[in-house]
């Protein structure tokens, strides 16, 4: 196999760039390295238009598998490649160049349209694809034929996995998950998550059996785990916190007992020290007023290890009533807003 190329690899390369897009015509170069001894056959045997051609089609599948969104990959058991797109499977056998479209063909196939969510491959070759359609697809010939199953009620098949007892899991749309004992042949749910949640998008199994899915926040939970295979779940609520936030907040009910109403008025709060979820020199400290927005002014006048006294400046306490402030902590990064020249 040679190393550069011949004037009739340039040509080709202009030709084909002039005639495809941008993001297509980059793969042009791969797919001429690709072919590069296909095309010294061709030129010594005269055939420029069997190269020519031979380029053409490659660069045809490429752009299909370009045009298509890849939503889950998988190694088949001979160490080659399975993606799964909205346009179906496509396939990357061990040692070959090219991309090969494996939706098989009527009526064992995946039909035309169908996009594939999830793919699973086992060491025994069996083949297993969660669809937008609600069906589970299994292949036991990387994908030359496909039969389905419909799972439930499912209308999308977002996960797949096999667990270590055996049992083949699903996760699905609407939010729940299920569970087959005959690789796929018939589906059973799982017991029902709490807060019915519209989506469920992953599984996972544990070193230790557990069992753990992951939803959309629609239910209040976007995590749950099983101890017994989904006979029942356990929400978890699990969410990101941006950096800069305090993870706590608690009420403060401050009372008026004269018969006059208080404006601007300083209060004395003593705020007991919190190990673990309040800064040691209380620089996190923060105060709002009822609304749970307003900023209000204070001052630290004196903390140590053990807690702080600190004024805080309330808007407006009633006569002979009482308002609630709220006390924001546990900001690692705040740096104290303390200060008496705008509390006293």
């Amino acid at each position: 196999m040679r190393s550069g190329f011949t004037l009739l690899d340039v040509v080709l390369s202009l030709a084909i760039l002039g005639v495809l897009s941008a993001s297509v015509a980059s793969l042009v170069i791969a797919v001429l390295n690709v072919h590069d001894e296909s095309l010294d056959r061709a030129e010594m045997l005269g055939d420029t238009q069997t190269a020519l051609e031979r380029i053409i089609a490659d660069l045809s599948l490429a752009e299909k598998l370009l045009e298509a969104t890849p939503t889950a990959i998988t190694l088949t058991n001979n160490a080659g490649i399975l993606i799964g797109t909205d346009k179906g499977v496509f396939l990357l056998e061990k040692g070959k160049s090219q991309w090969v479209k494996t939706n098989g063909k009527p009526p064992n196939n995946i039909p035309d349209g169908v996009a594939i969510y999830t793919i699973l491959c086992e060491r025994d070759g069996l083949i297993f694809a969660g669809a937008d359609n609600g069906r589970v697809y299994r292949s036991a010939d990387l994908g030359a034929n496909w039969s389905s199953t419909p799972v439930g009620s499912a209308t999308e098949v977002r996960s797949l996995l096999r667990k270590s007892d055996g049992k083949l899991y699903a996760a699905v749309s609407p939010g729940a998950v299920y569970y087959s004992n005959d690789n796929g042949t018939t589906w059973l749910p799982t017991a029902p998550l709490l807060g019915a949640p519209n989506r469920v998008y992953c599984l996972l199994e544990d070193r230790n059996g557990v069992l753990y899915a992951g939803a959309d926040w629609s239910g209040g939970y976007n995590l749950y785990r099983s101890t017994d295979g989904g006979s029942s779940w356990t929400p978890i609520r699990v969410c990101y916190i941006p950096p800069d936030t305090w993870l706590y907040r608690r009420p403060i009910t401050i009372t008026n007992g004269t018969a006059n109403a208080l404006s601007n008025y300083q209060v004395r709060i003593l705020i007991n020290y919190i190990p673990g979820k309040m800064n040691a020199n209380y620089s996190d400290l923060r105060f709002r007023a009822s609304d749970g927005t307003t900023e209000l002014p204070y001052w630290i006048e004196h903390s140590d290890s053990t807690q702080a006294i600190v004024w805080v400046k309330v808007p407006s306490i009633p006569a002979n009533g009482s308002t609630t402030i709220y006390i924001y902590y546990g900001n690692p990064s705040a740096s104290s807003a303390s200060s008496i020249a705008n509390t006293m």
